[in-house]
């Protein structure tokens, strides 16, 4: 089971059509895919053991993997040319149309999909994503190519509001979530 990484997400294209394929594709939950595909061979490799029965095959696909895609299974693809292992998509909250593109929330297992977001500034499109990842105390803001990182673990909640970006720390409530953490433990404590 992942730690689960919220995010937000602008995407621009000048190109409505590239819009609607993001919108189809994230509404559908399969964004990723339908953009940067992951090859139907490694799909159909199983990632980890498949026992003694299957190792010789399994083992020969891997290496023909390695040789076609520079890549062994689905999990190495995923992880290294979106950046999470798993797809996005809406989940029950839809793409929200903003001038020239669309507004996305999800979210991506472990971390935010920046290698993905790589790829599509390739295609054309504009990003503007925040990102936060409670369990490992992180978050930041991806802009085209640039990634204002912050790692607050250790933090207090004061430390917490004056080293992120205001926008980023509204944007998730993080101050005020561990200010909160913070006010419950004191109660526990002084209990």
């Amino acid at each position: 089971m992942p730690n689960w990484c919220n995010n937000t997400v602008e995407i621009l294209h000048a190109d409505p059509k590239m819009i609607e394929r993001v919108r189809e594709a994230f509404n559908d939950g399969a964004l990723l895919q339908a953009l940067i595909p992951v090859p139907q061979d490694l799909r159909d490799t199983v990632s980890g053991s498949v026992g003694e029965d299957g190792r010789e095959a399994h083992l020969a696909q891997m290496d023909r993997n390695v040789a076609l895609y520079g890549y062994k299974d689905w999990w190495d693809f995923c992880v290294n040319e979106w950046g999470t292992k798993w797809d996005i998509g809406a989940d029950g909250n839809p793409a929200e149309t903003i001038p020239g593109g669309l507004f996305l929330g999800f979210d991506s297992a472990w971390s935010p999909p920046i290698g993905a977001y790589e790829k599509l500034v390739e295609q054309g499109f504009s990003i503007r994503a925040m990102y936060y990842e409670p369990g490992m105390a992180f978050a930041g803001i991806w802009e085209d190519g640039s990634d204002d990182f912050y790692e607050y673990g250790g933090m207090n909640s004061e430390q917490i509001a004056e080293t992120l970006p205001e926008a980023l720390d509204e944007a998730f409530c993080i101050s005020e979530s561990v200010a909160e953490w913070e006010e419950e433990n004191k109660e526990v404590d002084d209990n």
